[in-house]
């Protein structure tokens, strides 16, 4: 199975500052079985390409809870040999500061004015509408702006202008599983439910363009059920994703529409140790394609689950008693080359800077496939804000109108005037060696 692409699906992390820190850490065990549980599979299955992680990073949206989660996904990613800039994440309805929403009486009327029109289409007209105005459009997103923080580490920051990402992985046979990720938390509230109170995804980000030699993956929070346009969003996701990632539910579920596409939802890493019937889940899966008339993708689920008895993770077995659930999805046939025009969530001002000349050195180790870029804003993104400014300023890469602005702007306007001027070797250094200080600051602790 060695050719076969591997992904660690985590959901609903929930990181709590109340819960997850301090000598009574609660869930630190169970992450730590967690760990070893991937890096056994992992062992077993070859390294991950990618963790893909479907929401609900945090528990209320605070800066300490993702500062928390993103140490365990690094700790994740170093057991397994999966880089850091290999993480994916989309929001959940936790990832939400709701003080935003109770605080601005604006924000309640377009949450109000989405849930009350009945009408999909007009709906669908008027949500892109609001993503088209420069200040309500911002004003959607206002209260997910410390997961934006967190998440523009991993270039998996959403906004207005680009309310999705994207990423790709090679398969085995050379095409393109083109990941994306969906908000579904952008009218999330304290009275969420799946009856009265429903959310929104926009058809429009659920249906990814048709691409030769590609073929899709689609993560998001909320399944379909909880979606206003759910109907519309499920009809999208069928024709143009072969699979689909969902959390929110806690409950492992996983099924197969006709032979279209299959729909895996995850179970919560951290469900509330107070709900009936409290069950840590996770998932692994492998994915190949098989050639021929027609060509199938071969998708393999490893479900595992919390065993209360002997404290670990284990196999999940289904009725029948296998410890997997496999499920073959027809393809499209390969008659072209894949399509391999570049993919990814930034902004045309941060594409140029992406540009192939781009002379960052090369990463070596277990990160050589690692785009230089990606891993420099990765590691920039990673660094205190003080820190940031710090190499900003000796390098003379900080200008007047940068004041204020948000953390992932910063670095596309920082590493655009170190290429201008042709310092970005120097920049990398610099941040680099900010790394290796702080490293050399933090107490050794011995491996298990």
């Amino acid at each position: 199975m060695s050719d076969s692409l591997v992904l660690v699906h985590l959901s609903d992390i929930h990181f709590s500052w109340r819960d997850d820190t301090g000598p009574c850490d609660m869930n630190a065990d169970l992450r730590s079985q967690i760990e070893r549980d991937v890096e056994q599979l992992s062992g077993e299955l070859g390294p991950p390409g990618a963790v893909l992680v479907s929401g609900d990073i945090a528990y209320s949206g605070a800066q300490s809870e993702y500062e928390a989660a993103g140490d365990w996904l690094s700790s994740i990613c170093h057991r397994v040999g999966c880089p850091e800039t290999s993480v994916w994440l989309v929001p959940g309805n936790h990832d939400v500061d709701r003080r935003v929403l109770s605080t601005s009486e604006a924000l309640r009327a377009i949450h109000r004015d989405l849930r009350g029109e009945n009408d999909a289409a007009a709906r669908e007209a008027r949500f892109n509408g609001l993503l088209r105005d420069r200040i309500m459009g911002r004003a959607l997103y206002d209260s997910i702006e410390q997961f934006n923080l967190f998440a523009s580490r991993y270039e998996c920051s959403i906004s207005a202008e680009q309310p999705y990402w994207e990423t790709s992985l090679v398969l085995n046979d050379g095409s393109q599983l083109r990941i994306r990720g969906i908000n579904t938390s952008m009218i999330s509230g304290s009275g969420d439910n799946k009856t009265t109170r429903k959310l929104i995804a926009g058809v429009t980000q659920c249906m990814p363009e048709a691409r030769g030699g590609t073929e899709y993956l689609v993560m998001m929070h909320h399944p379909p059920s909880w979606l206003l346009d759910g109907e519309e969003v499920a009809a999208a996701l069928r024709a143009r994703s072969r699979l689909q990632l969902f959390g929110h539910e806690h409950r492992l579920g996983v099924e197969q529409i006709d032979l279209r596409t299959v729909r895996v939802f995850a179970g919560a890493v951290h469900p509330s140790r107070l709900e009936p019937g409290w069950e840590p889940r996770y998932n692994i899966m492998s994915l190949r394609v098989e050639g021929g008339d027609p060509r199938m993708l071969r998708i393999k689920i490893f479900p595992r689950i919390w065993d209360h008895r002997e404290l670990c993770f284990r196999a999940d077995f289904d009725p029948a008693g296998s410890p997997t659930r496999e499920f073959s999805v027809e393809l499209q046939p390969l008659s072209e080359p894949a399509d391999t025009r570049p993919v990814s969530a930034m902004s045309e001002a941060e594409a140029r800077v992406t540009a192939e000349d781009v002379d960052v050195p090369e990463v070596r180790g277990e990160e050589e496939a690692v785009d230089p870029h990606r891993r420099l804003a990765y590691r920039f993104l990673t660094l205190p804000y003080g820190e940031q400014i710090r190499i900003a300023q000796e390098l003379k890469l900080l200008e007047d109108d940068d004041r204020g602005i948000a953390d992932p702007e910063l670095f596309v306007r920082v590493l655009s005037r170190a290429i201008e001027r042709e310092i970005v070797e120097t920049f990398w250094e610099r941040v680099e060696s900010a790394h290796a200080a702080r490293e050399a600051k933090r107490p050794t602790l011995s491996e298990d």
